[in-house]
């Protein structure tokens, strides 16, 4: 026997009055929509896709009022939804590794073992206070000064405007030096 799904507007005001339940007619019927949008942009991270898929239903619940069913329907948001979480959550998880992988370049030098270890600590401890400037920021620095993107690059690919990322540089970089200042002065 087939489940009887409630319109959208039926949908809304179960989930209003009942969340249990109408929640897990919406999971029902959208659970496959949502992982097939997230599983096409976060491709082999299963545990981020799931993280992903909660997220999403979770956003819905917590946004219901925003949902406006003169301008589309649930299917229509959750789906606005999901590519808006994907995306976001594959930037996040890009720029992290980005910032890992340079953790092992940077520290690879051929100087003696003492100049190495102070080296490395200099440089773990710089990137520790790029990590805590936060997205987009650390983000921007590491393009920027680690891979020597041009700022038009980074732009792009963060969706910013140019003279926006030129600015956030400035910005973190005062940030940076006043945290960093006399720490490594010799």
């Amino acid at each position: 026997m087939r489940k009887v799904i409630p319109d959208d507007r039926k949908l809304l005001e179960l989930i209003r009055h009942d969340a249990d339940k109408g929640l897990k007619i919406l999971m029902d019927q959208y659970t496959g929509l949502i992982y097939h949008i997230v599983r096409g942009k976060l491709e082999g991270k299963n545990q981020d896709i799931e993280e992903c898929v909660a997220d999403v239903f979770t956003e819905f619940y917590y946004g219901i009022d925003k949902v406006d069913l003169d301008r589309g329907s649930i299917k229509a948001y959750l789906a606005v939804v999901a590519a808006r979480r994907s995306v976001d959550r594959f930037r996040k998880l890009s720029a992290n590794e980005e910032i890992e992988e340079i953790e092992e370049t940077v520290t690879d030098t051929s100087d003696s073992p003492e100049q190495k270890i102070i080296k490395d600590e200099e440089s773990r401890s710089i990137l520790e206070e790029i990590k805590k400037l936060g997205e987009p920021d650390s983000v921007i620095l590491y393009r920027r000064y680690f891979l020597s993107q041009p700022v038009k690059d980074i732009a792009e690919s963060l969706e910013m405007k140019s003279n926006s990322v030129t600015k956030r540089i400035e910005r973190a970089l005062k940030v940076l030096k006043n945290r960093l200042e006399g720490k490594y002065e010799r």
